[in-house]
């Protein structure tokens, strides 16, 4: 789904171009930090915020699905006496780890790969909770 216009990245010059899309990724990169404060001190790039906004809460929601992943585990843990049922348990719960993690990497390559390109794709359901904070943390 393609964002709204206005959420491209501006195209002045050659260097201007780059640093809204170097810190997009690096908000993506690095988990939380550098997406709150560039969601707080970018003013004028909404481009920029936007992305801030996506992958704080991409961040935010992959951080909930492995706690999520983590706690059936010890749950399950508590439950099971057997070794059989044991080890199912163990394979079921690798494999949601592995497709979590999986999915993780294959949307932030995404994500990633549009900042530098300078396209503002939202992201099914987190794309409209990233547009609303970043209307929320403008400073007009």
């Amino acid at each position: 789904m393609d964002a709204p216009r206005g959420l491209e990245a501006a195209r002045p010059t050659r260097r201007r171009q780059a640093l809204p899309r170097v810190l997009a990724v690096l908000c993506y990169s690095l988990p939380i930090v550098p997406a709150v404060v560039v969601l707080l001190r970018a003013r004028r790039h909404r481009f920029l915020r936007f992305h801030a906004a996506q992958a704080l809460i991409f961040s935010c929601l992959l951080a909930l699905g492995q706690t999520a992943i983590y706690l059936l585990m010890l749950f399950a843990g508590e439950l099971i006496r057997d070794l059989g049922q044991a080890t199912i348990a163990a394979l079921v719960i690798f494999a949601l780890y592995a497709a979590l993690g999986l999915l993780a990497f294959v949307g932030w390559f995404r994500l990633a790969g549009d900042c530098i390109d300078g396209r503002a794709r939202k992201l099914p359901i987190v794309g409209d909770w990233a547009a609303r904070l970043e209307r929320l943390t403008r400073r007009d």
